[in-house]
C-alpha cells in the first residue's frame, strides 16, 4: 500500500492542492492519505474528490479578513479564524462545502495530525472523527502556535500537527503502508536552520511541552527529512517539492499562488508514474 503524506505549511500547500486535484482529475486513489495543518485540509478533499475544492481557499477565502487578519482577531483572538474557515464555508450550505457523503463513502482511509497542547505529543483522528458539518479536527491540526489559541476538540486543546510531527511517515509506515508519496513545500535539500525556533519557544512558554518541541523544530524536521531521503533511495518514498519556494505561509500574492499550485499540477505526473512502477512491482 501505496500512502501520501502532505506537511501542509499554509498557503505554500497549494503546491500539494496542485498534486491532488491532478491525481483526482485523472482518478488515481490511494488508499491512505495523512495531513498535517493545511495539509489535513487539502487531503480532506482529496478523499472527497472535489478538484479544484482547496484552491479556492488559497486564491479566494484566505484573502478575505473575516478568516485571516486583524477581524479574525477581533472577533476570535486568533490572527486565523479556523471554525470560519473550516466551519462557516466548509459545512452544508457554506461557499466552499465539503462533499461529506462523498468523504465519509471513499475507501481512502485519511488521518490529520495535531499536537496535544498539554503533552506536546501527536495525536492522529481518523475519518470517524469527521462528522457532517463539525470539522474540528482539521482546526486542531492547522492551529498555528503564536498565531492561533489552541484549538479545543474531543475535550483537549490542540496545536498544529507540525509542532510534535511535521512529517508523519513513520505514522503511514505503522497504519501499513510500504511506501509512500511525501509532498513538501521546501525543497528537499533544505534542511532547517533553527534560527527563531528559541523566539518562537519563548513565546509559548505557557504551553511547557509546547515550548518544548517548537525549541527543537529544526532537529525534528531535519531528521525526519534526512530519514524520508533515506526511503527514497531505496525506493519507498517518492519526494515532491517546488523547485523554488519562498511564498510566506500567510502569502497574499495571488499570482505566487496559482504559479505554485501549477507546478503542484506538474508534480502531479511524477506521482503517477511512482504509483505506477510500485503497482508494477507489486505483480
Amino acid at each position: 500500500m501505496t500512502g501520501i503524506i502532505d506537511v501542509g505549511g499554509g498557503n505554500r500547500a497549494v503546491f500539494a492542492s496542485g498534486v491532488f486535484d491532478y491525481l483526482i482529475d485523472n482518478d488515481i486513489r490511494l488508499d491512505y492519505c495523512i495531513g498535517v495543518s493545511a495539509g489535513s485540509a487539502n487531503c480532506c478533499s482529496y478523499v472527497s474528490g472535489q478538484s479544484g475544492r482547496n484552491l479556492n481557499f488559497y486564491t479566494r477565502y484566505n484573502f478575505s479578513p473575516r478568516a485571516i487578519g486583524p477581524v479574525a482577531k477581533l472577533l476570535t483572538g486568533s490572527l486565523i479564524d479556523l471554525d470560519y474557515i473550516y466551519g462557516t464555508l466548509s459545512r452544508s450550505g457554506g461557499k466552499c462545502p465539503l462533499d461529506y457523503e462523498a468523504f465519509m463513502a471513499s475507501p481512502t482511509e485519511m488521518k490529520a495530525v495535531a499536537t496535544n497542547a498539554e503533552t506536546g505529543e501527536a495525536e492522529y483522528f481518523g475519518k470517524e472523527l469527521m462528522k457532517k458539518d463539525s470539522y474540528g479536527m482539521i482546526c486542531a491540526s492547522s492551529c498555528m502556535p503564536g498565531v492561533c489559541k489552541p484549538y479545543e476538540f474531543n475535550g483537549k486543546r490542540y496545536f498544529d500537527g507540525y509542532v510534535s510531527d511535521p512529517i508523519p511517515f513513520e505514522k503511514a509506515l505503522a497504519d501499513g503502508c510500504d511506501s509512500v508519496i511525501v509532498i513538501l513545500t521546501l525543497p528537499k535539500n533544505h534542511f532547517r536552520s533553527g534560527k527563531g525556533d528559541a523566539a518562537a519557544a519563548e513565546k509559548l512558554k505557557k504551553y511547557p511541552a509546547i515550548a518544548k518541541k517548537l525549541a527543537r523544530q529544526a532537529e525534528i524536521y531535519n531528521l525526519q527529512l534526512r530519514r524520508c531521503l533515506e526511503l527514497e533511495k531505496e525506493g519507498r518514498a517518492l519526494i515532491l517539492y517546488p523547485r523554488h519556494n519562498h511564498l510566506h505561509s500567510l502569502e497574499k500574492d495571488k499570482k505566487r499562488i496559482l504559479a505554485l499550485y501549477e507546478e503542484g499540477r506538474e508534480n502531479g505526473l511524477l506521482a503517477a508514474d511512482y504509483l505506477a512502477g510500485r503497482n508494477a512491482l507489486r505483480r
